[in-house]
C-alpha cells in the first residue's frame, strides 16, 4: 500500500480526469456544479498528492466520473493481481519474472494433462506472452 494515500488518490483522480478528455479548469468547473469550489492550482496539488481531500470532495469527483467512491482507495489486493502486474510501465523485476514463469510452468502443465487425458498425442508448450514484450 502507498504510505500517503492522498498520493493513489491524486492518481486516480488524474487517471479519470484525463480519461474524460478534462482539463484542470474543466473539472474546476463541473466541482463548483456540485458545490465544491475548487482552483486549477488546487486540483493539481490534489493530483499530485500535496494536498488533502474531503469526504464531501471525493463523493463530488465519484459523481461527475461516474464511478464508486471506492474507486479512490487504494485496495491491498490490487499489487498482487496479475492484470496490475501487466498494466506496469517498467520491466518485470526478476522475482516476478520468476512467479510469472511458475505459474506458466503449472498452467502449462495442467493444459498438457489435459490434452493427456483427451488422448490428444501431442502437446507443444508455448511462450509465455510477457517474455519478449518491450515496456516504456
Amino acid at each position: 500500500m502507498v504510505s500517503n494515500p492522498f498520493v493513489y488518490m491524486g492518481k486516480q483522480i488524474r487517471m479519470l480526469r484525463e480519461n474524460a478528455n478534462l482539463s484542470q479548469s474543466e473539472l474546476a468547473e463541473l466541482l463548483k456544479e456540485h458545490g465544491i469550489h475548487l482552483k486549477r492550482e488546487t486540483i493539481s496539488k490534489i493530483e499530485n498528492g500535496n494536498r488533502s481531500i474531503s469526504v464531501a470532495e471525493i463523493g463530488a469527483l465519484a459523481s461527475i466520473f461516474n464511478v464508486s467512491v471506492e474507486t479512490f482507495f487504494e485496495d491491498e489486493e490490487e499489487e498482487k493481481s496479475l492484470v496490475t502486474l501487466f498494466r506496469k510501465k517498467k520491466p518485470l523485476s526478476q522475482e516476478e519474472e520468476a512467479f510469472l514463469d511458475f505459474i506458466h510452468s503449472m498452467v502449462s502443465s495442467l493444459i498438457g494433462q489435459e490434452k493427456i487425458y483427451r488422448e490428444q498425442k501431442k502437446f507443444v508448450p508455448m511462450e509465455p506472452i510477457w517474455k519478449g514484450i518491450e515496456r516504456n
